[in-house]
């Protein structure tokens, strides 16, 4: 409900809530913030609806470290489009290494997109049966990069542009998180 007053407590691990009580928002949602330096084990926090503290739900907090995070694309890692329409954003869920892998909330995902076109306006993209290749190495006509935090369901997600650049032209990329990365590419065709 909207309105609502939410109570916080720390019952297993060592942490410090921002507050202990917080509203729900007009989307009934509420949050704290449990900064932690450090986590050799998880902190259970437990949330519980006031006056009566009933119902009540209780979560875990527990560091992932960086070296299993994983990247499984979701969408948008290779497209084509027609000039004159949008490239869809490439869509990544970061998860731990773990069989089955949990989702990890506040990863930081780099994504890195570099502008191109090749000699001759020739196209940059083949997709064919075996894969896609390249005729000639593009000219890169800039770059952007930006982080993004995956959300409470893993996912971040970068909208790829060319960046005002118009013709047959590709951007090609990776989303990083930790060690692990994710390649994509788009091409709009030119007329």
């Amino acid at each position: 409900m909207t309105g609502s007053t939410l109570n916080f407590q720390i019952t297993q691990g060592i942490g410090t809530l921002s507050t202990r009580t917080a509203q729900t928002d007009a989307s009934r949602n509420a949050s704290v913030n449990l900064p932690v330096n450090s986590i050799s084990t998880a902190v259970q926090v437990k949330v519980c609806v006031a006056p009566n503290n009933s119902p009540c739900q209780v979560f875990n907090a527990s560091v992932v470290p960086v070296s299993s995070l994983q990247l499984p694309p979701i969408a948008g890692t290779l497209q084509v489009v027609p000039g004159g329409q949008n490239l869809q954003p490439v869509i990544v869920r970061v998860t731990d290494s773990s069989s089955p892998p949990n989702l990890v909330l506040g990863a930081s995902v780099l994504f890195i997109e570099y502008v191109g076109r090749v000699a001759q306006n020739q196209p940059i993209i083949w997709a064919g049966e075996a894969g896609i290749s390249q005729p000639s190495m593009p000219v890169i006509l800039a770059k952007s990069q930006r982080t993004v935090q995956s959300d409470i369901n893993g996912l971040s997600s970068e909208l790829i542009s060319t960046q005002g650049i118009s013709g047959n032209v590709a951007v090609v990329g990776t989303a990083t998180a930790g060690i692990s990365s994710v390649q994509f590419a788009a091409q709009t065709l030119g007329p």
